[in-house]
């Protein structure tokens, strides 16, 4: 068993994208001859340990980006790889997500143009944007966009067997997959969350339970940068979740794939959230948490079909409950030509 204080790290694949193709996912480490790429995740996937290990491994260096952008980068940094982490760390307190990004290009030009790697959330990347702007300043003036891949199934084993007394590996895997929350498994944060909630080998006793349970832990923010950015404008937790429950049901009724969260990449299966009739701020930052996943570049999708199916059934019980929304009228948008359920929303 590892030390409980020390967490254990499995090798991490990523993918590039190019050009609407994807290549073969490969070890982060294979990418070490690009001069600048962006290594994208959801949050908690992995992407700060990710790239600790790498500079250490490659004799870059590592430095969060507030810092990087906040001083003046000393001659002790010329010459090396620079690997700067937690851009959506400044962009947490909201403004023009644009200005973050003029710092880092200050310094990195101050510097010479070194090989620089840069770390963001899926949700906190501007895309093309940020791509065209890191450009002018990459020593080969391109910029390549990394995503960073879940946890495999080998993974997740090998991180569940080195937790010290932790559940029994085949057993908990089983059980999470039954309760239709496997899918939770490949990002370390809610694959840890989840090991946490679930104490152990001891799951909730129904699926309402179970679903509460990990909802709870999804929509929350671990990372104390962004409580500390968001203390005074975050929104409650039972807000962020009725965001999400109207997103989902949403989602579900009209057949959608997920949301844009610009309205330059709305699609046919991804209407930008500002498009919809409760347009709030908080389905945004609903959006952000990991209740949701990246479906492509600025695009956000349900983290499970199941998670999806109880958020929207639970918004969609409270509004008939407790704001006279007609029951038939809910149920005439999931009826079939036969007045049936369609198979698809059976489980919402």
């Amino acid at each position: 068993m590892s030390n409980p204080q020390t967490p254990f790290l499995v090798q991490r694949t990523c993918t590039r994208k190019k050009e609407n193709s994807r290549e073969e996912c490969r070890p982060l480490e294979e990418y070490r001859d690009l001069p600048a790429y962006v290594l994208l995740g959801d949050p908690g996937a992995g992407k700060t340990e990710s790239f600790d290990r790498e500079a250490t491994a490659s004799g870059g260096e590592y430095i969060r980006a507030r810092d990087f952008a906040t001083f003046d980068p000393g001659d002790e940094l010329k010459g090396k790889t620079l690997f700067i982490d937690g851009l959506d760390e400044m962009r947490a307190d909201g403004g023009d997500g644009r200005t973050p990004i003029d710092y880092i290009r200050k310094h990195l030009d101050r510097l010479g143009r070194p090989s620089f790697r840069l770390s963001c959330r899926e949700a906190d990347w501007l895309g093309e944007s940020d791509t065209n702007a890191l450009k002018r300043v990459s020593p080969d003036g391109e910029m390549a966009a990394l995503h960073l891949d879940p946890l495999s199934g080998d993974d997740i084993a090998e991180i569940l067997s080195h937790k010290s007394q932790g559940p029994d590996v085949e057993a908990f895997i089983r059980q999470a997959r039954e309760h239709g929350l496997d899918e939770l498994l490949h990002n370390p944060q809610t694959l840890n969350l989840l090991v946490d909630a679930a104490g152990g080998d001891v799951w909730p006793q129904s699926r309402t339970q179970v679903y509460a349970m990990a909802s709870d832990k999804l929509v929350s923010e671990i990372n104390p940068e962004h409580r500390s950015a968001n203390r005074d404008s975050a929104f409650p937790v039972s807000d962020m979740l009725s965001a999400a429950g109207y997103l989902c049901a949403i989602q579900l009724l009209s057949s959608k794939a997920g949301f844009s969260l610009d309205q330059a990449r709305t699609d046919e299966q991804h209407p930008c959230w500002k498009d919809l009739p409760q347009h709030h701020s908080v389905l945004l930052a609903a959006l952000k948490t990991n209740l949701f996943q990246s479906d492509g570049e600025e695009l956000r999708n349900p983290v499970h079909r199941s998670v999806a199916e109880f958020l929207g059934a639970k918004y969609l019980a409270t509004r008939i409950e407790s704001d006279g929304l007609p029951i038939g009228r809910v149920l005439a948008l999931m009826a079939g030509d036969d007045g049936g359920i369609v198979p698809d929303l059976r489980g919402l």
